[in-house]
């Protein structure tokens, strides 16, 4: 008897470390355990630390699409970037998906949610879908809509709950996703909550003084505040940045790690401010994620308040992972 046959659809997917991509890829690896697994991604390269590493060896076949190469800062590039590439997932899935597999697709790219949701309608597969990201709600927050009277939120908004009340089922990161995402679909759709997790095996806790980023950087002496993951818009880190400015104990310090579309803003405001409180480490990739989560006293995470049941800071699993405790700041940000 044949495996049943099952699709993954993600943009992000090995060999991209970015969260979607890693947890996407570990998802697959377990399923292709038990079931017939093809995965529809786009191309390698969204992260700058994409590595080369034989894609044979895994249990799954990958169906990689080709994508316009835009920044993935710049907010119009990257949304025709999604667009394409949904439409050439909707594609791939209506010539490839048949009405006895079954689908789990991630709400990234989020146009491929609402033409996965039509081709349901057509095929009639199961149809899951991982909530990682709820639109078109984080487009307010991230202040590219302006509020929900907006007339294009509205359109959004129906098109996308519709979308999910056309799922088998909705996996969620967390409580607060499932009370919001619960109001969306009218409690019409079946939710559970699996959360995010941790590599216990390759993060774990190692002294302070003997961490090569601290001798590195001389921070022996300090109280390091980390900060490591997407510098980006919905973090609020501008926001907090003017805090930092106010910090007046030398032997608080800040570090960052990571890339984002509000790196260079902040780059500039500890220039003008002449601030000696804060050090930006570049990227790592993950596996020197046992080496970097331990270059602190406190794992620091923030989200702007708008962001409630809207996503959820995976890094804390792996700050907890490493043994530090968390430092955690709810941003007000005035858009």
């Amino acid at each position: 008897m044949s495996k049943v046959r099952v699709w993954v659809v993600s943009e992000l997917f090995y060999p991209d470390e970015a969260s979607t991509g890693y947890i996407m890829t570990s998802i697959a690896k377990s399923l292709g355990e038990h079931y017939e697994v093809h995965v529809i991604c786009g191309p390698a390269g969204y992260d700058k630390l994409t590595n080369e590493k034989a894609e044979e060896n895994f249990s799954f076949t990958i169906h990689r699409l080709k994508a316009l190469n835009f920044d993935k800062n710049n907010i119009i590039g990257r949304l025709i970037r999604l667009i394409l590439l949904s439409f050439g997932m909707f594609f791939k899935g209506l010539f490839s998906i048949s009405r006895r597999d079954s689908v789990l697709i991630v709400t990234n790219p989020a146009f491929a949610i609402p033409l996965f949701s039509i081709l349901k309608l057509i095929k009639g597969f199961n149809y899951k879908i991982l909530v990682h990201d709820v639109f078109p709600e984080n487009l307010i927050s991230g202040g590219v809509i302006s509020s929900k009277s907006n007339i294009l939120y509205k359109i959004l908004a129906g098109c996308f709950n519709w979308s999910y009340q056309k799922a088998s089922q909705l996996i969620v990161l967390g409580r607060d996703m499932k009370e919001v995402m619960n109001k969306k679909v009218k409690s019409k759709v079946d939710i559970s909550i699996v959360e995010n997790w941790a590599d216990l095996t390759a993060i774990q806790p190692e002294l302070f003084l003997e961490n090569e980023i601290i001798t590195q950087n001389s921070l022996e002496n300090k109280i390091v505040f980390l900060f490591a993951g997407n510098i980006g818009r919905l973090q609020g880190l501008d926001f907090l940045f003017e805090v930092i400015k106010n910090v007046k104990n030398d032997v608080i310090h800040f570090a960052f790690i990571g890339d984002g579309a509000l790196l260079p803003d902040l780059k500039e405001i500890v220039a003008v401010n002449q601030m000696q409180n804060v050090t930006f480490l570049g990227t790592y990739p993950r596996s020197k994620q046992k080496m970097f989560l331990n270059a602190c006293h406190f794992g620091l995470v923030t989200l702007d308040q708008n962001m409630y049941g809207l996503g959820v800071p995976s890094k804390s699993y792996n700050i907890m992972a490493a043994g530090k405790p968390i430092f955690s700041l709810e941003i007000k940000c005035q858009k």
